[in-house]
């Protein structure tokens, strides 16, 4: 199902970048990869993917349309708050899932509210727990109370219109693919029954429902250069673990919110989010003796590739990364 955006004025930007679309570079040595557990012992245990994982088969603006918790038609959901209301001053913390930005939009309060910084204890934004923008209709947007942090998984062309309009400032995460798709699967597979092979099958073929990373990453940078003007800060997940002071630092400048040593000396000795990096996630791990994944660490992907995986996955990175410039960090 098709279906084009009409009912909204969208800027010429996001019009110029509807022509990156859905389109993906799959290198012809993964298009031939055949899910080897159509055939093997997997497929005697029965595999279960849960639907959220799945693509929801609707394309709006070039790009897929997500499952989403909301009633109706998510295409037409995405339609009514590309209309919602923002103000200058609002924040947009985007990444591809996973990438740790929940991490970042924990942060952004302490930087914007220096004088009244809590002295101990997590400082959760409280405008809507986290809830993912795309999770929240309209009205809902509308009603969060200044200064506004909102996070959100979605492609740029699927952006509310008065983020570009108003040139509402963009906090871009990334964090490196092998990783990525790490915590992907241990958190889906709490939902169906599958192996990581099944899932990176899926996924190296672009048949997951949020589409792989790199074409993620890519329809940003087509963002970016449709946009010179718009701004963005790029921010690498692993900085924020291993670099923070620098990364609290930039954010400071980026929001005209200089930051002082002894706010970033408060930041780094509280209990905050700095202290949540890294930690086990209990609910992750199944009884079967796998290993307990670490949803933030960096590297733990080692603990869920195997050397035949990494080599597939290595190649495919060859092939879809191409000229993005983007060093990640692995470990």
């Amino acid at each position: 199902m098709l279906i084009n955006l009409h009912t909204t004025q969208q800027p010429d930007c996001l019009k110029a970048c509807m022509t990156m679309s859905d389109a993906v570079i799959i290198p012809e040595k993964i298009q031939k990869i055949r899910p080897q557990w159509e055939e093997g012992a997997d497929c005697d245990k029965g595999s279960q993917f849960p639907l959220c994982m799945l693509p929801s088969g609707l394309m709006l603006a070039g790009a897929r349309v997500p499952m989403l918790p909301v009633p109706g038609d998510p295409a037409v959901h995405l339609m009514d708050i590309s209309n919602a209301s923002f103000t200058d001053g609002d924040i947009l913390v985007v990444s591809y899932p996973d990438s740790g930005a929940t991490h970042l939009v924990e942060l952004l309060p302490w930087l914007l509210h220096q004088n009244n910084a809590p002295a101990s204890g997590r400082y959760l934004s409280s405008h809507s727990d986290l809830k993912l923008l795309e999770h929240m209709n309209r009205f809902q947007i509308e009603a969060v109370t200044p200064p506004r942090i909102f996070l959100s998984h979605l492609w740029a062309v699927h952006f509310p219109a008065e983020i570009v309009h108003r040139n509402i400032k963009i906090v871009h995460i990334l964090r490196n693919p092998k990783d990525v798709v790490t915590s992907i699967y241990h958190r889906l597979r709490r939902q169906g029954v599958f192996t990581f092979q099944q899932f990176l099958d899926l996924y190296l073929t672009n048949q997951i429902e949020t589409g792989h990373q790199i074409a993620f990453l890519r329809q940003m940078r087509e963002f970016q250069r449709h946009c010179p003007e718009h701004p963005v800060l790029e921010i690498q997940y692993e900085d924020i673990v291993k670099k923070p002071i620098e990364v609290i630092q930039a954010l400071g400048t980026f929001l005209d919110s200089p930051v002082s040593g002894s706010l970033c000396d408060h930041i780094m000795s509280s209990n905050g989010f700095l202290h949540t990096l890294g930690q086990t996630d209990q609910s992750d791990h199944s009884g079967d003796g796998e290993h307990r994944h670490t949803p933030g660490a960096v590297g733990d992907w080692k603990n869920t590739f195997n050397m035949t995986q990494n080599e597939t996955f290595n190649f495919f990175l060859f092939q879809t990364v191409g000229d993005l410039n983007i060093n990640f960090c692995y470990q």
